[in-house]
C-alpha cells in the first residue's frame, strides 16, 4: 500500500535506508517506497538505479555494434572526428541501403531496450549502467493523488505540464475543468508538474526553496497538487519535467490507474466528452494507448534559431511522435517508458525525445485530431475532448460543464 509520508515517517525511513548496503533498486517500479528515500535529503529519489553486474561495461554494446557494421560496410569512409552515433548511422544506412528507414535504436544508449525493460522490471542485473539516471528528488509531491482510499483508485490521472510562473493558469484550471462536480461519472485526479531551471534555482538553494518562492510553497500547502522538481538544465527543462512526471506516476500510480492524460497549461478538458471517449475504450486497450497530435513536421532543423548538428542527430527526420501539447499514455507503456528514459540520452526537443523513447521500445503512436483541438469553430470544439483554453472558454459554461448555445 502506498501511503502519504509524514515528515517523521520520512525521517525514520531515511535511517532505515541509510543502513542498507544496496543502493540499487530490486525492481522497477519498486514494491516498497522505503527504498526510494534518499538518506541525505530525506526525500523520495526517483532515479531508476537498476541492479548491475559487479563490473558493468557501459558503452560496450555500442562499440561492438559500431565495429560490426563498419566492418561489414567496408566501402564507407568513416570520419573519426564525427560522433559515434553519426559514424554508426552513416555505416548502417550504406549497409542497408534504406535511407528512408532509419534505425532510431542507435540513439544512445545502444541496447536491446525491450530486454532491458524486462530485466529491470524483474530485478535482473544489467551489464551496462544507464547513461541518464542522475538523482531525481522532487521538491513537492502531490498529497492525495494515487493514495489508496477505500480501495478505490482513479480511472484517469490528468497531468498538467505547468511552469514556475503559471500560477494564474493553474488556478484557472482548478476553477474550471478540475471542479469535482464535473467528474461525478468518473474518478479523475489532477497533478501539476513544475520543473525549475538552473537559472532560477541553484542546487544549494533547494533547502531554502520556500523562502525563495513563497507563492509556490503556499500554493502547494493550500492545494497539495504540485509535482515540483529542479534545478534542471534550462535547455532541457521540459524533457526533465516529463521524465520526473513519468517516474513519479510509475511509482505511485503504476497500473492501478489504466491511463494518463498529459496536457500543457494552454489547454483545458471537456469533462463530458472525455468521459464518453474513454468509456468507448476497454481497460486492456487503455493500458497500451499511445496517442496525441502529430507535429507539423518531423524534419530535423539544420538552420534557424536552434539548429541541430549532424553529430547530435544524424537523421534528417525525427522518429514518429506527437507534439508537446496533449497526449494519452497507457499505464503499461508509461512504466516501460519511465525505465527507457534512464537509457536514453536527454534531448532539448522534449517531443522528439519521447519519440526516441517510443522508437527504442518499438511502440507506434496514434493521431487524434478529432479528439484534440487547439482551436476550431463551435461544432468542432463541441465534439472535442481537449481544447485550447482560450477557445474553449468562449463556448463552455463551467458552472455545469455544458456548452453555451451557438
Amino acid at each position: 500500500m502506498l501511503l502519504l509520508l509524514s515528515v517523521s515517517t520520512v525521517a525514520f525511513l531515511a535511517i532505515v535506508v541509510s543502513a542498507s548496503d544496496d543502493a540499487h533498486q530490486a525492481f522497477w517500479p519498486p514494491s516498497n517506497i522505503v527504498s526510494l528515500i534518499d538518506p541525505a535529503e530525506g526525500r523520495i529519489n526517483l532515479a531508476l538505479r537498476p541492479r548491475v553486474v559487479s563490473s558493468p561495461h557501459t558503452g560496450y554494446l555500442a562499440n561492438y555494434h559500431e565495429l560490426l557494421i563498419t566492418s561489414l560496410a567496408s566501402d564507407v569512409k568513416v570520419n573519426r572526428e564525427h560522433s559515434q552515433l553519426k559514424r554508426m548511422v552513416d555505416a548502417q544506412q550504406s549497409l542497408l541501403q534504406q535511407p528512408n528507414r532509419p534505425q532510431y535504436s542507435l540513439y544512445p544508449q545502444v541496447l536491446n531496450m525491450r530486454q532491458i525493460v524486462r530485466h529491470v522490471q524483474s530485478g535482473i542485473p544489467l551489464e551496462e549502467e544507464p547513461i541518464n539516471d542522475p538523482p531525481l528528488i522532487p521538491i513537492h509531491t502531490p498529497d492525495r493523488v494515487c493514495q489508496q482510499s477505500a480501495n478505490k483508485w482513479p480511472d484517469l490521472v490528468i497531468l498538467v505540464e505547468s511552469c514556475l510562473d503559471c500560477a494564474s493558469a493553474r488556478q484557472h484550471a482548478r476553477e474550471t475543468f478540475m471542479q469535482p462536480s464535473l467528474w461525478l461519472e468518473m474518478y479523475v485526479q489532477f497533478v501539476f508538474s513544475v520543473a525549475i531551471s538552473d537559472t532560477r534555482l541553484g542546487v544549494k538553494e533547494r533547502k531554502s526553496f520556500a523562502l525563495l518562492y513563497p507563492g509556490l510553497e503556499k500554493e502547494q500547502q493550500e492545494h497539495g497538487d504540485l509535482l515540483t522538481g529542479g534545478p534542471f538544465d534550462s535547455k532541457m527543462l521540459q524533457t526533465w519535467n516529463r521524465i520526473q512526471a513519468f517516474r513519479w506516476l510509475s511509482v505511485f500510480c503504476q497500473e492501478r490507474v489504466p491511463l494518463y492524460l498529459f496536457i500543457n497549461s494552454n489547454y483545458s478538458v471537456v469533462p463530458r466528452n472525455l468521459i464518453t471517449f474513454l468509456r468507448g475504450i476497454p481497460r486492456d486497450l487503455q493500458l497500451i494507448l499511445n496517442a496525441g497530435l502529430r507535429p507539423q513536421t518531423l524534419e530535423v532543423p539544420r538552420s534557424g534559431l536552434d539548429p541541430v548538428d549532424h553529430d547530435e542527430i544524424p537523421w534528417n527526420r525525427y522518429p514518429e511522435h506527437y507534439n508537446d501539447t496533449v497526449f494519452f499514455v497507457g499505464a503499461e507503456l508509461l512504466i516501460k517508458a519511465s525505465i527507457t528514459m534512464a537509457f536514453t540520452r536527454p534531448y532539448r526537443n522534449s517531443a522528439a525525445y519521447l519519440g526516441f523513447v517510443w522508437a527504442k521500445l518499438d511502440y507506434p503512436s496514434l493521431h487524434l485530431p478529432e479528439i484534440i483541438k487547439e482551436k476550431g469553430n463551435y461544432s468542432e470544439i463541441c465534439a472535442s475532448s481537449v481544447v485550447g483554453t482560450a477557445h474553449l472558454d468562449r463556448y463552455m459554461d463551467w458552472s455545469n460543464g455544458f456548452f453555451f448555445g451557438p
